[in-house]
């Protein structure tokens, strides 16, 4: 898990704040995959984490990082239990999964923008296109990663047996039989 934390502050690093908000699908499917392998602290563990070391990049906007990540993680968590989302062997359901991701990344989304500019006034350029394009480019990244969460679930982490090839299949009894 600690390496999901690693992957999502090289992720973060890559386009300058603030718009590394819209891209925050890988984010997204490893906070979910996350949830989905511990249960409930899952991504509230890798997401702190992942904030923390963004803070040693941060400098005096670190209290802010950090919170904001744990903020992030529980509400993943939080959402993957209200949706009912955490599979159960290799059975996920898409819709629940991709709606925990949309409605925890908005409401992160939201919390984060009001916070940094509204409230703390944070010496970020704002112009109201760019902070809805990110605002929506955040959520739409949200869905994407909830949806490959979901997809590296069922395909690569719980693929469908493949039968034996020392066993012949089995052909199902015919009536005439």
């Amino acid at each position: 898990m600690s390496l999901f934390a690693v992957i999502i502050l090289i992720s973060k690093s890559i386009f300058p704040p603030p718009s590394d908000d819209a891209f925050v699908f890988l984010q997204t499917m490893l906070l979910i995959l996350s949830a989905f392998l511990m249960g409930p602290p899952g991504a509230t563990y890798v997401s702190t984490l992942s904030g923390v070391l963004k803070a040693l990049l941060t400098g005096p906007f670190a209290p802010l990082t950090v919170a904001l990540s744990v903020l992030y993680g529980l509400l993943v968590d939080g959402f993957v239990l209200i949706f009912r989302a955490r599979p159960k062997g290799r059975s996920v359901s898409y819709t629940r999964v991709v709606s925990a991701a949309t409605v925890s990344t908005t409401i992160e989304g939201v919390v984060s923008y009001v916070t940094s500019v509204l409230i703390l006034q944070l010496p970020i350029p704002t112009d109201p296109v760019i902070d809805g394009t990110i605002l929506v480019g955040g959520i739409l990244s949200g869905m994407i990663g909830g949806w490959l969460a979901a997809f590296v679930w069922k395909r690569y982490l719980f693929p469908k047996p493949a039968e034996s090839p020392t066993e012949p299949a089995k052909k199902p009894l015919s009536v005439a039989q």
